[in-house]
């Protein structure tokens, strides 16, 4: 294997090793600050005095978001990394005639990952950060009824965002296994030639 093929997939296994640990250590943040923060009990400081809902959520929840939109740079970042490292490896594969099953899995788990996180970041996540600012916002306006409704709007989206979230976390784990099968592969192709 070339020194340019062997870089290539290095990166692409550092990206989507990295895409991976993103999405399950925001995850894993989140299970672990809204029950801590909960437990607590805490109330918001200036300018949340008139909201009477509940204040844990409110913080966990300013927590957790900027969590989410950094989580959700990285994993762009890993992923449009790991397209062009992988879209460079196929192309080596294409010109040398061997593009096999493993890199053809590759490339599907990696479609998949990516197509995932395109919809989360283009069509999903913008309604729920809208929501999750208007939540603060009427909240910190004491509009406690403003503030109830765009809670239960996010809290209606959550699930779809959690399934989503999970798919593309365990298509990016594909990706990577996906990723030592075809180097697998492509050693033993090379010992046998």
């Amino acid at each position: 294997m070339s020194t340019l093929r062997t870089g290539l997939h290095a990166v692409n296994v550092v990206a989507l090793g990295v895409w991976t640990g993103a999405m399950v250590l925001t995850g894993v943040a989140a299970a672990v600050t809204f029950p801590t923060v909960k437990a607590l009990a805490p109330k918001a400081g200036a300018g949340f005095e008139n909201y009477t809902g509940e204040h844990w959520r409110l913080i966990a929840g300013k927590v957790a978001g900027k969590l989410f939109v950094i989580s959700d740079i990285v994993q762009f970042s890993c992923a449009a990394l790991a397209v062009v490292t992988l879209g460079a490896l196929v192309g080596g594969s294409l010109t040398k005639g061997k593009l096999g099953l493993p890199m053809l899995l590759r490339v599907g788990t990696v479609a998949i990952a990516c197509t995932v996180l395109a919809g989360w970041l283009l069509l999903y996540s913008p309604s729920m950060y809208e929501n999750l600012r208007g939540y603060w916002d009427a909240a910190q306006a004491g509009d406690n009824a403003k503030a109830a409704t765009f809670q239960a709007a996010f809290d209606a989206a959550h699930g779809t965002a959690s399934t989503l979230m999970i798919t593309c976390t365990l298509a990016a784990l594909g990706a990577l296994v996906a990723a030592a099968i075809d180097r697998h592969f492509s050693h033993e192709q090379e010992a046998t030639l």
